[in-house]
Protein backbone atom coordinates (compact mmCIF):
# COMPACT_ATOMS: atom_id res chain seq x y z
CA UNK A 1 0.00 0.00 0.00
CA UNK A 2 1.47 3.19 -0.91
CA UNK A 3 2.01 5.86 1.62
CA UNK A 4 0.02 9.65 0.88
CA UNK A 5 1.78 12.41 -0.07
CA UNK A 6 3.03 14.74 1.86
CA UNK A 7 0.45 17.33 0.69
CA UNK A 8 -2.23 14.64 1.08
CA UNK A 9 -1.14 14.22 4.74
CA UNK A 10 -0.65 17.94 5.37
CA UNK A 11 -4.78 18.19 4.02
CA UNK A 12 -5.86 15.33 6.41
CA UNK A 13 -4.42 16.74 9.41
CA UNK A 14 -5.55 20.38 8.74
CA UNK A 15 -8.99 19.03 8.07
CA UNK A 16 -9.04 16.82 11.38
CA UNK A 17 -7.44 19.68 13.25
CA UNK A 18 -10.29 22.14 11.97
CA UNK A 19 -12.55 19.53 12.79
CA UNK A 20 -10.91 19.41 16.59
CA UNK A 21 -10.78 23.19 16.62
CA UNK A 22 -14.16 23.94 15.57
CA UNK A 23 -15.82 20.82 17.86
CA UNK A 24 -13.60 22.81 21.44
CA UNK A 25 -15.00 25.64 20.28
CA UNK A 26 -18.28 24.64 19.90
CA UNK A 27 -18.45 22.90 23.63
CA UNK A 28 -16.90 25.86 25.10
CA UNK A 29 -18.96 28.09 23.40
CA UNK A 30 -22.37 25.91 25.24
CA UNK A 31 -20.76 25.37 28.37
CA UNK A 32 -20.18 29.02 29.00
CA UNK A 33 -24.05 29.67 27.91
CA UNK A 34 -25.22 27.99 31.02
CA UNK A 35 -26.20 30.68 34.35
CA UNK A 36 -28.54 28.21 36.39
CA UNK A 37 -27.71 29.57 40.05
CA UNK A 38 -26.85 27.67 42.62
CA UNK A 39 -29.52 30.17 44.99
CA UNK A 40 -31.17 33.50 44.01
CA UNK A 41 -30.16 36.57 45.72
CA UNK A 42 -32.48 39.50 45.35
CA UNK A 43 -31.56 42.65 46.08
CA UNK A 44 -34.06 44.34 47.65
CA UNK A 45 -36.45 41.31 47.98
CA UNK A 46 -40.06 41.23 48.54
CA UNK A 47 -41.95 38.82 50.32
CA UNK A 48 -42.96 35.65 47.68
CA UNK A 49 -46.56 35.61 49.22
CA UNK A 50 -46.79 39.13 47.30
CA UNK A 51 -46.01 37.97 44.38
CA UNK A 52 -48.83 38.22 41.77
CA UNK A 53 -49.30 37.89 37.98
CA UNK A 54 -52.25 39.95 37.57
CA UNK A 55 -50.14 42.68 36.27
CA UNK A 56 -48.65 40.62 33.58
CA UNK A 57 -52.41 39.36 32.87
CA UNK A 58 -53.78 42.72 32.77
CA UNK A 59 -51.41 43.45 30.18
CA UNK A 60 -51.95 40.61 28.06
CA UNK A 61 -55.39 41.43 28.20
CA UNK A 62 -54.66 44.82 27.29
CA UNK A 63 -52.04 44.27 24.35
CA UNK A 64 -53.49 40.31 22.58
CA UNK A 65 -56.35 40.02 20.71
CA UNK A 66 -57.16 37.76 18.04
CA UNK A 67 -53.62 36.09 18.45
CA UNK A 68 -51.74 39.09 17.89
CA UNK A 69 -50.20 40.86 20.30
CA UNK A 70 -49.83 44.64 20.04
CA UNK A 71 -46.12 44.12 21.13
CA UNK A 72 -45.67 48.67 20.83
CA UNK A 73 -48.55 48.87 23.66
CA UNK A 74 -46.76 46.63 25.77
CA UNK A 75 -43.75 48.07 25.86
CA UNK A 76 -45.29 51.54 27.07
CA UNK A 77 -47.39 50.00 29.54
CA UNK A 78 -45.46 50.46 33.04
CA UNK A 79 -47.16 47.50 34.74
CA UNK A 80 -45.62 45.28 31.98
CA UNK A 81 -42.22 46.78 33.68
CA UNK A 82 -43.37 46.74 36.92
CA UNK A 83 -44.08 43.02 36.71
CA UNK A 84 -40.27 42.36 35.43
CA UNK A 85 -38.78 44.34 37.78
CA UNK A 86 -41.08 42.02 40.68
CA UNK A 87 -39.54 39.19 39.13
CA UNK A 88 -35.98 39.99 39.86
CA UNK A 89 -37.06 40.97 43.48
CA UNK A 90 -38.21 37.48 44.53
CA UNK A 91 -36.78 34.36 45.37
CA UNK A 92 -38.13 31.66 43.46
CA UNK A 93 -36.72 29.15 45.65
CA UNK A 94 -38.71 30.70 48.96
CA UNK A 95 -42.32 30.20 46.70
CA UNK A 96 -44.46 27.80 48.75
CA UNK A 97 -46.53 24.95 46.92
CA UNK A 98 -45.32 23.12 43.76
CA UNK A 99 -48.40 24.93 41.66
CA UNK A 100 -46.79 28.36 42.94
CA UNK A 101 -43.56 27.69 41.81
CA UNK A 102 -44.93 26.22 38.43
CA UNK A 103 -47.25 29.45 37.83
CA UNK A 104 -44.38 31.46 38.60
CA UNK A 105 -41.61 29.99 36.08
CA UNK A 106 -44.33 29.96 33.33
CA UNK A 107 -45.01 33.29 33.85
CA UNK A 108 -41.24 34.49 33.73
CA UNK A 109 -40.59 32.74 30.77
CA UNK A 110 -43.32 34.03 29.03
CA UNK A 111 -42.62 37.61 29.76
CA UNK A 112 -39.22 37.31 29.70
CA UNK A 113 -39.62 35.87 25.87
CA UNK A 114 -42.08 39.29 25.44
CA UNK A 115 -39.17 41.50 26.64
CA UNK A 116 -36.61 39.97 24.03
CA UNK A 117 -39.20 40.63 21.23
CA UNK A 118 -39.23 44.21 22.57
CA UNK A 119 -35.74 44.39 23.03
CA UNK A 120 -35.24 43.42 19.05
CA UNK A 121 -34.38 39.61 19.19
CA UNK A 122 -36.18 37.28 17.35
CA UNK A 123 -35.95 33.25 17.41
CA UNK A 124 -35.98 33.06 13.35
CA UNK A 125 -32.83 32.48 12.00
CA UNK A 126 -30.06 30.63 13.59
CA UNK A 127 -27.78 33.28 15.07
CA UNK A 128 -31.09 35.17 15.41
CA UNK A 129 -32.43 32.34 17.81
CA UNK A 130 -29.13 32.31 19.39
CA UNK A 131 -29.29 35.34 20.83
CA UNK A 132 -33.19 35.11 21.90
CA UNK A 133 -32.73 31.68 23.89
CA UNK A 134 -29.19 32.06 25.34
CA UNK A 135 -27.33 34.82 25.04
CA UNK A 136 -30.02 37.47 26.24
CA UNK A 137 -30.11 37.29 29.82
CA UNK A 138 -33.01 38.85 32.07
CA UNK A 139 -33.10 39.05 36.29
CA UNK A 140 -34.76 36.76 37.89
CA UNK A 141 -34.33 36.44 41.60
CA UNK A 142 -31.77 38.55 41.45
CA UNK A 143 -29.49 36.35 39.11
CA UNK A 144 -28.95 36.41 35.25
CA UNK A 145 -31.16 34.12 33.39
CA UNK A 146 -31.59 33.44 29.53
CA UNK A 147 -34.81 31.64 27.78
CA UNK A 148 -32.89 28.43 27.30
CA UNK A 149 -32.02 28.00 31.25
CA UNK A 150 -35.75 28.94 32.33
CA UNK A 151 -36.92 26.39 29.96
CA UNK A 152 -34.84 23.23 30.39
CA UNK A 153 -33.33 23.88 34.13
CA UNK A 154 -36.81 25.26 35.79
CA UNK A 155 -39.53 24.12 33.91
CA UNK A 156 -38.35 21.19 32.23
CA UNK A 157 -36.65 19.29 35.39
CA UNK A 158 -38.53 20.78 38.13
CA UNK A 159 -42.05 20.45 36.47
CA UNK A 160 -41.59 17.53 34.07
Amino acid sequence: MPFPSTHARARATTGSGVGICTLLFVASVLAGCSSVPERFTPSNPIDPTKVSHQLLTDVLRTSAHDGRVNYPDIQTDHRFADYLAQLDRVNPSALGSEAEKLAFWINAYNACAVQGILDGYSPKPYIGWYRFFKSHRYGIGGVRLNLSDLEHEFLRKQFH
